[in-house]
């Protein structure tokens, strides 16, 4: 038993430390500067905003204090330095990824727990969103959303499952507009009858929990539900926030390909995003310059992460897939399914359909606007590996390698003196921001 469980317990360990290690020198881009600074009025004037970050598309803001708390908060225990919330983050995103993993191996619970361990927490994408920003929170949501959707459609803690989901769709809503994928996977799951084996007991306390668990999280919204009702607010942050960020446009089905296969890559070991953050080709062709082997490497995981792409999509034409769908033409639900496959569908119909939405949204895909589904993106891979239990050795020594491979390289980039100087020049940044808010842009609350 302590031979099973040492090598996930330190990985995990380990995991922790570098992630904490590295969100010191995560981006600090204007979003960031400006929760920063709000967070600050709450530190040091112990003023509550009404509204959280601003949605620069529409010039509009998400309501509620939740953002400005979850930043702001961390703040008194280290004295209004940035490094509060940063480690405050950086712990949260850990416990998302500890969770998700934790998720998969009830899921599939014959694969092995060291390297399941090390896919989930090192995958490079959820290191990449561990800065000050409120996009940083969604996979903690996204995961306990996931985790409550399961256990509802397995008929298991009913009351609590009911208020945890409607919990993260409420602070999703205050932290980012993806709160609409979440209320899509509850749909799903609706429609196909996920939910549909519930006795009327187990209905009644499943609303009974839902309205609690929705009025917990509106609590944060009290300020911006005082505010709107007041004459201080403005049209462009007023309660019609949400009816300016949708604007219906056919042609964004176009970026159908780029939302799904950027879907897709988010478990792969894709670190190009790493090399000199935010630099472009320039970083990259200096790091290249200056760590050939490195560099090496890292070209080296971008083919595989190619390859892992490619293998994901398999999974969406997968005969389970298409024996499922014949089942919805036949009957209109999957009722009768075992919650196995009630969960390998909704996996499976999320992403395709989410992707569909974005023709109503006032903004192109891009990863964060879908970063909410981080935690469901591993899905297709590890089934399709669960699947080739008979390769696993041959498996597990391949993916090791590269494993290794992908530790030396997040290792080293977190202590990169290149990298390290842009942080300085970010918080100093930061600092002179605080002195004078109109360098770089104030926040309208």
């Amino acid at each position: 038993m302590l031979k099973k469980t040492l090598s996930p317990t330190l990985i995990i360990l380990y995991s922790l430390i570098t992630r904490l290690f590295f969100v010191l020198y995560t981006e600090w881009g204007d979003d960031s500067i400006r929760l920063y600074q709000q967070a600050l009025r709450l530190y040091e004037h112990h003023q509550i905003s009404p509204v959280g970050a601003q949605v620069v598309y529409s010039g509009t803001a998400l309501p509620g204090a939740l953002t400005q708390l979850l930043i702001g908060v961390p703040l008194f225990f280290s004295h209004g330095s940035p490094a509060g919330p940063a480690y405050w983050i950086g712990a949260l995103n850990f416990i998302s990824s500890l969770l998700t993993y934790r998720f998969y191996r009830i899921l599939f619970p014959k694969i092995n727990s060291s390297l399941m361990a090390a896919f989930i927490l090192f995958a490079p994408w959820s290191l990449l969103f561990t800065p000050i920003w409120n996009p940083s929170f969604l996979p903690l949501i996204g995961i306990f959303f996931l985790m409550s959707i399961y256990c509802l459609i397995q008929g298991k803690k009913i009351f609590t499952s009911s208020a945890l989901a409607c919990f993260c769709i409420i602070a999703c809503l205050q932290l980012h507009l993806s709160f609409i994928l979440l209320i899509l996977i509850a749909i799903i799951s609706l429609i196909t009858g996920a939910l549909g084996t519930l006795t009327q007991g187990q209905i009644k306390k499943g609303v009974a929990g839902g309205f609690l668990g929705a009025a917990i999280a509106s609590i944060t919204l009290i300020p911006y539900l005082l505010w709107i009702t007041s004459d201080q607010s403005s049209s462009s942050t007023g309660a019609d926030f949400l009816i300016k960020n949708i604007e219906f446009s056919f042609s964004k089905i176009l970026n159908y390909p780029t939302y799904f296969f950027r879907f897709l890559s988010f478990p792969s070991f894709e670190v190009n995003r790493f090399v000199a953050r935010g630099s472009g080709m320039n970083g990259f062709q200096l790091f290249m310059k200056n760590n050939l082997s490195l560099g090496i490497l890292q070209m080296g995981l971008e083919a595989i992460s190619v390859f892992m792409i490619g293998f994901s999509l398999r999974f969406y034409i997968h005969p389970k897939a298409i024996q499922l769908l014949k089942k919805i033409k036949e009957t209109g639900n999957l009722k009768t399914c075992s919650p196995e496959e009630h969960i390998f569908f909704l996996h499976w119909a999320t992403p395709l359909l989410s992707g569909l939405l974005f023709v109503f949204s006032i903004k192109n895909p891009s990863a964060q606007t879908y970063w909410v589904l981080m935690p469901m993106s591993f899905y297709p891979l590890i089934y399709l590996w669960n699947e080739r239990q008979k390769k696993q050795s041959e498996l597990l020594l391949a993916l090791g390698m590269i494993l290794l491979s992908l530790l030396s390289i997040q290792i080293y980039l977190a202590s990169d003196p290149f990298t390290i100087k842009k942080a300085q020049i970010q918080v100093q940044k930061t600092t002179l921001y605080q002195r004078n808010p109109t360098l770089i842009g104030s926040s309208k609350v």
